[in-house]
């Protein structure tokens, strides 16, 4: 990596969004993040490390509080607030600490509460970099409900105010990337986030990088539509405010969300995959009746290995058909018709045997399976 003065860097994000695992590569990469024994360590909910430097956990804990709130309470704060004259006991020991990184190379901190308290640091250290991971709403909420630690409702309100100000703090000077990106295509998604940085980092040694993300890693994963056909409208905006900012990798994922969401009776796999036991709805977003083409594996697995069985499907307003499938794990395409009589018409697939599951790719990569809506699916 060049050795020349770098600008500190300061990375932020709702918590469950990334941080944690982008902050671990870009350590890997020559990120000082401080004194070793200073950084939080691994906690069950967090086996691979959070990578927080505690001293600037703490001084973000005590700007909120004296603002009257904290991490899962924020304080609604007036513009200019960090020139509060009750925040200056902090100013001395927060720059205490920022003399303690060396000048000659590159240094930085995460914080998911960083989101709340930028302005003070952007006040502190003029032209420091700024990094905001970014994840849909409905996906945080789901890893915080996962451990126990919060209703859908506090999770995704937490959200919308800890990206309300991101947003007030001026999101156009920031280097935005996004938590499916890093999961998809870590090597690229970090590549794109050193040239911003304009950091030089050996080819290796980004591989290296790259690979601290767990492959195969599973996630839920939902899309712009699913905030649309739930009516979350304002979540939706603020959202796509900072999706449409995260960069090359994430909007040839995002293009491919746009036409379709799985409903209930799907599960989340790896990745993009779904899987489905019994009966599953997938919702679509046309603007007029349309030919989709549903290409579908059924995998035998343990005691699900029942061949032949019949895949029903089937929408409001039209004639329900089902197709014989006979051997496992072979792609079997079917194409229905889709009518548009309501926004988001959603058609249902049912298994005779119900044991058996249905497995319905979302990528369009040949070596998936996929609902193709669209270019590919539509004759």
């Amino acid at each position: 990596m060049n050795e020349k003065p770098r600008p500190p860097l300061c990375i932020a994000g709702m918590h469950r969004s990334g941080t944690s695992f982008l902050t671990r590569m870009l350590h890997f990469c020559g990120l000082d993040l401080g004194d070793p024994r200073d950084l939080m360590p691994p906690q069950k909910d967090n086996p691979e490390g959070f990578w927080e430097n505690l001293q600037f956990v703490r001084l973000n804990d005590e700007i909120l509080q004296k603002l009257g709130g904290g991490w899962d309470f924020p304080p609604e704060l007036a513009p200019g607030w960090e020139h509060d004259p009750i925040l200056e006991p902090l100013v001395v020991p927060a720059a205490e600490v920022v003399l303690g990184f060396p000048a000659d190379r590159p240094w930085g901190w995460k914080d998911p509460r960083n989101s709340l308290t930028l302005p003070f640091w952007k006040r502190l250290l003029r032209g420091c970099q700024v990094i905001v991971c970014v994840r849909n709403p409905l996906d945080v909420a789901a890893s915080l409900r996962k451990r126990a630690t919060s209703s859908e409702a506090f999770s995704l309100h937490l959200w919308k105010t800890y990206h309300e100000s991101l947003l007030r703090a001026g999101p156009d000077a920031c280097i935005v990337t996004h938590f499916d990106a890093l999961l998809a295509e870590p090597e690229r998604e970090l590549e794109r986030i050193l040239r911003r940085l304009d950091w030089s980092v050996e080819p290796d040694r980004l591989r290296e990088a790259a690979a601290l993300v767990k492959q195969g890693r599973s996630a839920s994963r939902s899309t712009e539509f699913d905030l649309k056909a739930r009516g979350e409208t304002a979540l939706l905006d603020l959202y796509r405010a900072f999706a449409d900012r995260a960069g090359d990798t994430f909007q040839a994922i995002r293009a491919r969300d746009r036409q379709y969401s799985f409903g209930e009776g799907f599960y989340p796999e790896n990745g993009d995959w779904r899987w489905m036991e019994g009966s599953g709805t997938v919702y679509l977003d046309l603007a007029e009746d349309r030919e989709v083409e549903l290409k579908i594996w059924c995998a035998p697995s343990g005691h699900y290995d029942r061949f032949p069985f019949s895949l029903g499907i089937s929408q409001d307003g039209m004639e329900p058909c089902r197709i014989q499938v006979s051997r496992p794990a072979k792609v079997q395409a079917v194409r229905v018709r889709v009518h548009r009589e309501q926004p988001f018409p959603a058609v249902r697939l049912s298994s005779q045997e119900t044991f058996v599951p249905a497995r319905l790719g979302v990528n369009q990569d040949t070596r998936r399976l996929s609902l193709r809506v669209g270019e590919i699916g539509v004759c």
